[in-house]
């Protein structure tokens, strides 16, 4: 499994059940209509799990997130079955979930002081602000990020299994080194297919006659780096314009 609910509003739990996220690789979503929220009161929920710099847990607030309202459900059911990191999940629109309405701005300022997300109208839909972390990070860097590594270790697996089954090897030479970046090339230029990077990365590989007898001996290949840049998304505009007569 990948993503976890919790069914309990208490906040020793909650923070106990997302330490433990955070060292599995895993998400975690929570919800609270606890008012210390938009009051940005002294150990709110929303604040314990951001103190906790956790980037694997994201908080609602929700004027009813128990009932059948639970937002966090929602938008882990609706986005986890979608291609990882290929939609920002802010702006997304809930099936059976109640928007919180009448949030003053020093209300809204307080909930995302805490990276907290919630549930309101905007655009003339009722929609997710602002789809990110406890730690600020947005959910679907995570998610991409979490694909990626997984695909990279996935299709080089592959490679290994698929040749040895061929009754042949990857040789620990130049031309095999450069079977394993081209291995690794394919999952990162799907990774820039699914919005994940972008098309800017570059892959280093070790030089073959650098690499120490020991290794080639225990046939491990370290230094193996490539570099990228997220591709984010657009969330917000700023405009200005002047109209003259």
């Amino acid at each position: 499994f990948y993503g976890v609910i919790l069914c309990t509003v208490n906040d020793e739990d909650i923070v106990a059940v997302s330490n433990v996220v955070l060292t599995q690789e895993r998400v975690m979503g929570i919800s609270s209509a606890s008012t210390g929220i938009i009051e940005n009161a002294n150990d709110n929920i929303a604040q314990l799990i951001k103190n906790t710099n956790t980037g694997r847990t994201f908080t609602f607030f929700s004027a009813s997130p128990i009932a059948d309202n639970y937002p966090e459900a929602a938008l882990l059911g609706k986005m986890l079955p979608s291609t990882p990191g290929s939609s920002t999940w802010c702006y997304q629109n809930l099936q059976g979930v109640t928007a919180t309405s009448k949030l003053t701005d020093t209300e809204r300022a307080n909930i995302q002081l805490n990276n907290c997300n919630y549930y309101t109208s905007f655009g003339g839909r009722d929609v997710v602000i602002d789809g990110r972390m406890a730690n600020g990070e947005f959910i679907d860097v995570v998610i991409g990020l979490d694909w990626l590594k997984f695909y990279i270790q996935a299709n080089l697996a592959s490679l290994l299994v698929t040749v040895s089954n061929r009754f042949d090897k990857i040789p620990y030479t130049a031309a095999g080194l450069t079977l394993v970046k081209n291995n690794i090339n394919a999952s990162l230029e799907q990774a820039v297919t699914n919005n994940v990077i972008d098309e800017d990365f570059e892959i280093t590989m070790p030089d073959i006659l650098t690499i120490s007898a020991i290794d080639k001996a225990n046939r491990i290949v370290r230094g193996i780096e490539f570099t990228a840049t997220k591709t984010g998304a657009i969330h917000k505009f700023i405009i200005n314009g002047i109209a003259t007569v």
